[in-house]
Protein backbone atom coordinates (compact mmCIF):
# COMPACT_ATOMS: atom_id res chain seq x y z
CA UNK A 1 0.00 0.00 0.00
CA UNK A 2 1.16 3.52 -0.76
CA UNK A 3 -0.32 7.00 -1.21
CA UNK A 4 -0.22 9.22 -4.30
CA UNK A 5 -0.80 12.94 -4.65
CA UNK A 6 -1.79 13.92 -8.20
CA UNK A 7 -1.75 17.63 -9.00
CA UNK A 8 -1.30 19.99 -11.93
CA UNK A 9 1.19 22.82 -12.21
CA UNK A 10 -1.67 25.31 -12.69
CA UNK A 11 -3.35 24.18 -9.49
CA UNK A 12 -6.65 23.14 -11.07
CA UNK A 13 -6.14 19.53 -9.93
CA UNK A 14 -5.01 18.32 -6.50
CA UNK A 15 -6.10 14.95 -5.09
CA UNK A 16 -4.60 12.21 -2.93
CA UNK A 17 -5.19 8.47 -3.36
CA UNK A 18 -4.41 5.41 -1.28
CA UNK A 19 -3.30 2.53 -3.50
CA UNK A 20 -4.44 -0.75 -1.95
CA UNK A 21 -1.89 -3.00 -3.62
CA UNK A 22 1.66 -3.09 -4.84
CA UNK A 23 1.02 -1.49 -8.23
CA UNK A 24 -1.18 1.20 -9.73
CA UNK A 25 -1.80 2.22 -13.33
CA UNK A 26 -2.65 5.84 -14.07
CA UNK A 27 -4.31 6.99 -17.29
CA UNK A 28 -7.52 8.12 -19.04
CA UNK A 29 -9.10 4.66 -19.30
CA UNK A 30 -11.78 3.67 -16.81
CA UNK A 31 -9.81 0.42 -16.42
CA UNK A 32 -6.97 2.29 -14.68
CA UNK A 33 -6.55 2.35 -10.92
CA UNK A 34 -6.41 6.16 -10.98
CA UNK A 35 -8.26 7.85 -13.86
CA UNK A 36 -6.91 11.20 -15.07
CA UNK A 37 -9.34 12.67 -17.59
CA UNK A 38 -6.97 14.89 -19.59
CA UNK A 39 -6.33 14.91 -23.35
CA UNK A 40 -2.53 14.80 -22.94
CA UNK A 41 -2.69 11.66 -20.75
CA UNK A 42 -2.73 8.29 -22.54
CA UNK A 43 -5.39 5.66 -21.84
CA UNK A 44 -2.82 3.60 -19.91
CA UNK A 45 -0.06 6.09 -19.24
CA UNK A 46 2.15 4.91 -16.39
CA UNK A 47 2.56 2.10 -13.86
CA UNK A 48 3.88 2.65 -10.33
CA UNK A 49 5.25 -0.31 -8.34
CA UNK A 50 5.34 -0.13 -4.54
CA UNK A 51 5.95 3.59 -4.79
CA UNK A 52 9.57 2.85 -5.74
CA UNK A 53 9.53 2.20 -9.51
CA UNK A 54 7.76 3.97 -12.36
CA UNK A 55 7.30 2.65 -15.90
CA UNK A 56 5.90 4.57 -18.87
CA UNK A 57 3.43 2.36 -20.78
CA UNK A 58 4.31 3.62 -24.28
CA UNK A 59 2.39 6.85 -23.68
CA UNK A 60 2.29 9.54 -26.36
CA UNK A 61 3.41 12.44 -24.16
CA UNK A 62 5.71 10.57 -21.83
CA UNK A 63 6.69 10.18 -18.22
CA UNK A 64 9.54 12.26 -16.81
CA UNK A 65 11.75 11.48 -13.81
CA UNK A 66 14.18 14.20 -12.75
CA UNK A 67 13.35 16.08 -15.98
CA UNK A 68 14.29 13.16 -18.26
CA UNK A 69 11.77 11.19 -20.31
CA UNK A 70 11.95 7.52 -19.32
CA UNK A 71 11.57 4.60 -21.71
CA UNK A 72 11.76 1.62 -19.32
CA UNK A 73 11.14 0.85 -15.65
CA UNK A 74 13.02 3.40 -13.58
CA UNK A 75 13.75 3.62 -9.85
CA UNK A 76 12.43 6.79 -8.28
CA UNK A 77 15.36 8.56 -6.67
CA UNK A 78 12.91 11.09 -5.34
CA UNK A 79 9.24 10.66 -4.60
CA UNK A 80 7.83 12.51 -7.63
CA UNK A 81 7.57 12.35 -11.40
CA UNK A 82 5.62 14.11 -14.16
CA UNK A 83 3.26 12.80 -16.82
CA UNK A 84 1.84 14.51 -19.88
CA UNK A 85 3.20 16.95 -22.42
CA UNK A 86 6.48 18.28 -20.99
CA UNK A 87 6.24 21.27 -23.33
CA UNK A 88 2.95 22.42 -21.80
CA UNK A 89 2.62 24.65 -18.78
CA UNK A 90 0.26 22.17 -17.14
CA UNK A 91 1.92 18.77 -16.75
CA UNK A 92 0.55 16.44 -14.09
CA UNK A 93 2.85 15.92 -11.11
CA UNK A 94 2.56 12.63 -9.23
CA UNK A 95 4.10 12.42 -5.76
CA UNK A 96 4.44 9.25 -3.71
CA UNK A 97 3.45 9.96 -0.10
CA UNK A 98 3.47 7.79 3.00
CA UNK A 99 4.71 4.29 2.33
CA UNK A 100 7.33 3.35 1.46
CA UNK A 101 8.65 5.03 4.58
CA UNK A 102 12.15 5.38 3.16
CA UNK A 103 13.39 6.00 -0.36
CA UNK A 104 15.42 2.84 -0.79
CA UNK A 105 16.75 1.00 -3.81
CA UNK A 106 14.01 -1.24 -5.23
CA UNK A 107 14.57 -4.99 -5.58
CA UNK A 108 15.81 -5.95 -9.09
CA UNK A 109 12.55 -7.76 -9.91
CA UNK A 110 10.64 -4.46 -9.67
CA UNK A 111 12.77 -2.99 -12.46
CA UNK A 112 11.62 -5.65 -14.94
CA UNK A 113 8.75 -4.71 -17.22
CA UNK A 114 5.65 -6.31 -15.76
CA UNK A 115 2.73 -4.90 -17.72
CA UNK A 116 1.18 -6.50 -20.77
CA UNK A 117 0.17 -3.39 -22.72
CA UNK A 118 -2.65 -5.29 -24.40
CA UNK A 119 -4.50 -6.16 -21.18
CA UNK A 120 -6.14 -3.96 -18.55
CA UNK A 121 -5.23 -4.41 -14.88
CA UNK A 122 -6.81 -7.33 -13.06
CA UNK A 123 -10.42 -6.80 -12.10
CA UNK A 124 -11.21 -5.78 -8.54
CA UNK A 125 -14.12 -6.90 -6.37
CA UNK A 126 -17.51 -5.77 -7.70
CA UNK A 127 -18.11 -3.34 -4.83
CA UNK A 128 -15.31 -1.07 -6.02
CA UNK A 129 -14.66 1.09 -9.13
CA UNK A 130 -11.83 3.32 -10.51
CA UNK A 131 -10.81 6.49 -8.73
CA UNK A 132 -11.28 9.52 -10.95
CA UNK A 133 -9.00 12.53 -10.83
CA UNK A 134 -11.20 14.56 -13.15
CA UNK A 135 -13.80 15.01 -10.47
CA UNK A 136 -16.32 12.78 -12.24
CA UNK A 137 -18.56 10.81 -9.86
CA UNK A 138 -16.90 7.39 -9.86
CA UNK A 139 -16.41 5.19 -6.85
CA UNK A 140 -12.89 3.99 -5.95
CA UNK A 141 -11.58 0.54 -6.95
CA UNK A 142 -7.96 -0.10 -6.02
CA UNK A 143 -7.23 3.41 -4.86
CA UNK A 144 -9.34 5.77 -2.89
CA UNK A 145 -9.00 9.47 -2.12
CA UNK A 146 -7.43 9.88 1.27
CA UNK A 147 -8.90 12.07 3.94
CA UNK A 148 -8.04 15.80 3.78
CA UNK A 149 -5.00 16.98 5.66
Amino acid sequence: MFKLRVHSQRGDLDQEFVVEGETAILGRSSDCHVVIDRADISRRHVEIRRGLVVEDLASRNGTHVDGTRIVRATALGQARFEIGDAGSKNVIVVEVLGEPESRREPPPDLLKSSVDLGRPPAAAPAAQGPAAVSGSPRSPRRSRPSSPR
